[in-house]
């Protein structure tokens, strides 16, 4: 069984319990964002088992974060047109989803709100300090999260 981790939304990551991670492929301008789905089944398929449309087991489980309303009409609507992009592309994949709120993943792993204790747990976790590293150099939180969120499908969706 493949374990995925997804941090959604814009800026979001995906992941493997493995240590892959890779920032989601978004398209679009600004305030009208959405999920590349090409470019994501691609990334995807190297990391799946995908034999057409899902008979009997998954060929992998993700957990992907939900999301909630944000306070800017405009990157609520690109933050849930990404969303359900991703869903439904896991679906279609044959990926079985478990939407899991933030609280619940982070108290599992005994995380706080900080996002800079999941760029060190997630360097901890995967010895992947070079991999979280933004584009600008500095840590990225949502790849760190995409892979913990992996690790949680490991951890508490194999039981």
């Amino acid at each position: 069984m493949i374990y995925l981790g997804c941090d959604p939304g814009v800026s979001g990551a995906i992941a493997t319990s493995e240590g892959w991670v890779e920032s989601l492929p978004i398209a679009g301008k600004p305030k009208a964002r959405e999920l590349d789905a090409v470019e994501f089944v691609r990334l995807l398929k190297p990391h799946i088992e995908y034999s057409g449309p899902p008979i009997g087991a998954p060929p992998a489980v993700c957990a992907l974060e939900t999301q909630w309303h944000g306070k800017k009409e405009g990157h609520a609507r690109s933050k849930f047109v990404v969303y359900g992009g991703i869903l439904a592309t896991l679906q279609v994949l044959g990926v079985r989803v478990v939407q899991v709120p933030p609280k619940v993943w982070k108290r599992y792993l005994g995380l706080g709100k900080s996002k800079d204790d999941a760029v060190r747990l997630a360097e901890q976790e995967f010895d992947c300090s070079a991999v979280i590293t933004g584009p600008r150099g500095g840590k990225d939180h949502n790849l760190a999260e995409a892979l913990l969120l992996a690790r949680y499908a490991e951890m508490y969706l194999r039981r």
